[in-house]
Formats: C-alpha cells, structure tokens, sequence
C-alpha cells in the first residue's frame, strides 16, 4: 500500500505554487490542465501542507491559488481550491537575508500589489482591508531597507509579514495591474514581481475616479497623506509615493525594454481575456478598452 508524504517545500513562490499542485494531484488525479482549462474540481483534501517561504512578496503561502503556466497554449493561468492552503506556515526572515536585492525588489512589488489592489477590489472586506492597510504600512517602512541592508532582521520580517498579510488580503481579489502583470509576464518573460511593478501605478490611475476615498486610506499607510487635502489630492499621493518605493528600490517602471517588437494589441488583448479577462473586481469596469490603456501606460512609464 503506497503513502503520499506531506508537501513541505522551502522556496518561493514558484515553489509553494509548484507543492500546492503536486498535493492536489496526488490524491486528486488528472493533469494541471483538467483543473486550470477545463474545470475539473478538487474532490479529495491534499495531505498535510507546511509552507516555507523564502521570499517576501507572492504570498504565496496564504492563498488557495497556484498559477501555473501551460505548456500546451502557453498562458499563465491560475487554479484554486481552498483546501490548497497552507495548513502550517513558517515565517522566518532569517531565509531572506541571502535574497538578491533585484529578487527582493520585485517580489516587494508584488507584495505592495496584493495590498492595494485588494484593498480597492469590489470584493473586499473589513478583514481584507485590514490585511491590506497593514501590508501596505509594513512594506513601505521596510522594503528599501531589506533592499539596501539584507542582513536587517528587522526589515527582512516586516516585510515577510506584510507579504503574508498581502496574500491573505489578495482573496478580495486583484485588479487591473495583477489582470495585465500575470499574462503580459508569461508573454514576454518578465518576472512576476517586476510586471506589478510596471502596472501598479497605471492601475491607480485609471482607477482613481472610482476609488479616490480608498486611495486617500492607501495614502495614510504610505505615510503621504496630508491634513487639508481633498480625498483625490492624498490620492495622488497615494500614486507618487509608489512611483517613488520604484525608484528607491530601482525597480522596472516600464514594458518597453522587454518589447524588441511591435506589439499586437489584438493578440494581447484575447491572451488577457482568455487568462484574467474573466475577474470582475477591478473598480473601473474591465473592458478591452480599459486594457488597452493599462498597457499603454506600462509603456509609456
């Protein structure tokens, strides 16, 4: 009689992704693409699961979600189930003080990401915005430092706590930036983390009208808001200060360097739809047009 051991990988993102599908399979059957294309469900509860994390950003280790890319039609696609979460997660900051700062920039972005757009999603909650605020206040006290100082402890656990908060928050859902970042990186090999980083601003901007209060909280995480200002002017803040945590840290603010051709916009827009084109949390409603917008700005950053 064969046994499936507990998951317990030690990684990144990519790594935890990979377990929570290996786990899943395991007792579950059928291929990655049963479940991301074509709907299968989860039926039998994986083993026990214990997280790892060894980067601050996927939060990987709080969520239901793997996103895999699919080797047959090429897109990076998520699949979920809740019992793909983590049964035990081990947060030590000491795993991270060896990060690269590159490493640590991007998956900071991608952090800074799951907080504020889960805090401005349709679908968030008192809980989420909770998470959120909090992440986005830990992030910005710490991930210049953890850049800069990798051996600060200190900073290396804000930040591995704000990514942790960030993925519990991300179950609010993502928004315009994550709904370009994830198909747009698979398209054109950007890291994860670095598409965040190229889109987050975009994003806020085009969601602005339709969320100015939020942002305005976003802003008093970030540590912008100012006494007198109208809920639109801390906004903008809002929108600086993360255009300003992108150059601190020199992450990218931009597609153009990783587009040597000129883009079709028609093929962009079906590969978006087809991956994230169905998520109806984003403020501003999702049209093709919204998209189109989103990826000029991400190239005119």
């Amino acid at each position: 009689m064969s046994t499936v051991t507990a998951p317990w990988p030690l990684g990144g993102g990519s790594v935890i992704d990979t377990a929570k599908v290996i786990g899943m399979l395991a007792v579950n059957g059928g291929n990655v693409e049963d479940y991301q294309m074509s709907g299968k469900q989860v039926t039998a509860v994986p083993p026990l699961f214990i997280a790892v994390p060894t980067t601050s950003g996927t939060g990987a280790e709080a969520t239901k979600t793997s996103v895999v890319l699919n080797n047959y039609n090429g897109l990076k696609k998520s699949l979920y189930h809740t019992t793909m979460i983590a049964d035990i997660v081990i947060l030590d900051p000491s795993l991270t003080t060896g990060l690269p700062a590159k490493i640590t920039a991007a998956t900071g972005m991608d952090a800074l990401s799951h907080a504020i757009e889960s805090y401005v999603s349709l679908n968030a909650s008192p809980l989420t915005e909770m998470y959120g605020l909090k992440a986005i206040e830990l992030i910005n006290q710490s991930l210049k430092d953890a850049c800069q100082n990798p051996g600060d402890l200190e900073a290396r656990g804000n930040m591995m706590l704000g990514s942790y908060l960030g993925g519990l928050a991300i179950t609010a859902g993502i928004s315009i930036a994550h709904i370009m970042a994830q198909p747009l990186g698979a398209m054109y090999k950007i890291p994860h983390g670095d598409a965040c980083s190229i889109f987050l601003p975009g994003s806020m901007e085009l969601n602005l009208e339709y969320v100015e209060a939020r942002y305005a909280k976003v802003a008093e995480a970030l540590g912008v808001s100012k006494a007198g200002c109208t809920d639109r002017e801390n906004a903008l803040n809002a929108i600086r200060r993360v255009r300003e945590i992108r150059r601190e840290i020199n992450a990218p603010v931009s597609l153009a360097p990783y587009i040597t051709e000129t883009p079709d916009m028609d093929f962009i827009i079906e590969t978006v739809k087809k991956t994230t084109g169905h998520i109806t949390c984003n403020p501003c409603p999702l049209t093709e047009q919204l998209m189109k917008d989103a990826f000029e700005k991400a190239m005119a950053e």
